[in-house]
Formats: structure tokens, C-alpha cells, sequence
């Protein structure tokens, strides 16, 4: 008796286990793309770091192509770093990919809207204004 006891428990343990990744999978948050600057303003000749993150999700096949920006010159990256997260059954998984560039534009630069095909369909990120400032200027 004791032993069909345990056998029950452990069941029922790993019933609840399985259940809850289920469960973590349908409050995980939906799938996105953003991308952003290091700083903003940035003076003329200054490095900048543009920074691709795909939250939940992650480009298709694991590669993704560096960013083509009139004005800026890329010197270096992608440096890949990976997040993930669950708190009270949410979770967030991040991929972020970080590439090094140089501003070679003394006017303010078009950061495009991104469209990328990802594991979760395609996405699309913002675009935004990077201000290009002279060097020595006050940045703010």
C-alpha cells in the first residue's frame, strides 16, 4: 500500500511539473523586435553601439544581417547575449546582438525601421532619429 502511495505522489508531482510549463508558455509575453542606441545624442566621430534585442523570439535560422546606416561606419560585432526570465509564471526570454559603429556624419542620422523575419513570423522595430552633435558641444 505504501508503495502505490509513493508511485501516486510522484504522478501527481510530475503531472503539476509538465502542467506548469504549459502554463508558463501561455503567460510568456509576446514576441517582439527593438532597437536602440547606446546614447543619443552622439558627437561626430564618436562610437555608438546599436543594439537589435528580440524579446521572445529570435531571427530566423539564428543569424541576422548588420544593419546598413548611411553615416555611420561599422567597425566591429555582432557581441550576442541571451536572457531569459520567469517570474510568478511570466516568462521573457531576450536576444540581444550589439554592433559597433563610428559616426562618420556631421547631421543627424535615419535609424531605419527594421524588418526581420524571426522563429515567431516577422517583425518590425521602430525607426528613430540618432542627433549627431559636434564634438565638445554640450550633449544635452
Amino acid at each position: 500500500m505504501k508503495r502505490t502511495s509513493i508511485n501516486i505522489t510522484c504522478f501527481v508531482a510530475l503531472i503539476i511539473s509538465l502542467a506548469g510549463f504549459g502554463i508558463n508558455d501561455a503567460y510568456a509575453q509576446e514576441a517582439s523586435i527593438s532597437f536602440t542606441v547606446s546614447q543619443n545624442p552622439v558627437p561626430t566621430g564618436s562610437r555608438v553601439n546599436l543594439i537589435v534585442t528580440f524579446t521572445n523570439c529570435q531571427p530566423k535560422e539564428n543569424s541576422l544581417d548588420r544593419p546598413q546606416i548611411p553615416g555611420l561606419k561599422y567597425l566591429g560585432g555582432p557581441s550576442v547575449s541571451q536572457q531569459f526570465q520567469s517570474i510568478n509564471f511570466k516568462s521573457t526570454s531576450t536576444h540581444s546582438y550589439t554592433y559597433t559603429y563610428q559616426v562618420i556624419s556631421k547631421v543627424d542620422v535615419k535609424i531605419p525601421q527594421l524588418k526581420i523575419a524571426t522563429n515567431k513570423g516577422v517583425k518590425n522595430s521602430e525607426g528613430f532619429l540618432l542627433k549627431v552633435v559636434e564634438r565638445g558641444a554640450n550633449n544635452k
